[in-house]
């Protein structure tokens, strides 16, 4: 299996958005964007032997893009998280390079991926440990050349659980805001936390839990991080909207990891599920948030 990118250009749109809100925002801009494809697609996996899945992308300020993914038997051990920069014409720089340290585990999997305007960049996915405790997350910093600043670094908020379905964004100082669910041992509780680590990947606190509401399901979150480090997290939650539907919350934060408010509720409509919620944010903290939406545009799943 192979993954393929094509890089196509969008005038006349803000080039830090969301490329998920840029497709979303295709149809309203359509008179004032042209849109033409830069290059054909291009193979970006090396290796081709069994599958490469779960690929992610960010760029930099230059145009120049790292895409990450997952591997498989790649590095001697089932999944492995592998990653490849490209210029801004899609001419490969350098080679594709192995981001895990550790193989003697079972698993590195669902890698996230983001990239500063000078391209520095962070990476983050979770690792199935190998003493049984479970899925843990990682993290590794690249400097502006490229070169990891640290070698994979351990984020667990407890000893009691696993870290499920990693997120991460930076700002222009090179802080990395991670965000993540943990997930108790026994599944008796999922709860979202987020930590802001700096450029050499030292956690400028502690990690923060965001959701107020414990008592259910909250996860799959997402972050949206302002040029200064100000930050928004959107997250999936049962039982927030109505006592048996999933809901889409959000809450904002200072740089600093203070709430600048409470969460609050971003879907109005609660008859059915609102699940799978990404964000993008601009320059000026202003934000979009998207999501899929059960039945509500009248024959089975939509996007709202």
């Amino acid at each position: 299996m192979n993954i393929f990118i094509q890089n196509t250009f969008y005038s006349g749109i803000n080039k830090k958005s969301n490329y998920m809100l840029l497709f979303l925002l295709m149809s309203f801009s359509f008179l004032s964007a042209q849109i033409s494809s830069l290059t054909l697609e291009t193979k970006v996996n090396s290796t081709t032997s069994n599958a490469q899945k779960n690929a992610k992308v960010a760029m930099d300020d230059a145009g120049n893009y790292l895409v990450v993914w997952e591997s498989y038997g790649q590095d001697g051990n089932e999944f492995g998280v592998y990653g490849q920069w490209y210029n801004a014409d899609s001419t490969a720089n350098g080679s594709e390079f192995q981001v895990n340290t550790s193989t003697t585990n079972k698993d590195q999997r669902f890698p996230a991926v983001a990239v500063t305007e000078d391209g520095r960049s962070s990476i983050v996915w979770v690792e199935d440990e190998e003493d049984g405790s479970g899925w843990t997350l990682k993290a590794k910093f690249y400097d502006a050349s490229h070169a990891a600043v640290t070698s994979a670094i351990s984020i667990r908020t407890s000893s009691n659980g696993q870290q499920r379905w990693p997120d991460v964004q930076m700002d222009n100082s090179g802080n990395s805001v991670i965000t993540w669910t943990q997930v108790a041992n026994n599944n008796s509780s999922y709860i979202v936390y987020f930590q802001v680590r700096n450029a050499t990947g030292t956690g400028l606190f502690a990690p923060i839990q965001t959701n107020d509401v414990t008592s259910s399901f909250n996860g799959y979150s997402k972050v949206a991080v302002e040029e200064n480090g100000d930050f928004a997290i959107v997250w999936q939650s049962l039982g927030s909207d109505t006592a048996t539907t999933h809901g889409i919350m959000c809450e904002r934060f200072n740089a600093s990891g203070a709430s600048q408010g409470t969460e609050f509720q971003v879907n109005s409509e609660v008859t059915g599920n609102q699940i799978s919620p990404d964000i993008a944010m601009d320059s000026t903290g202003n934000f979009m948030v998207v999501w899929t939406s059960a039945s509500q545009d009248g024959d089975r799943d939509g996007i709202y």
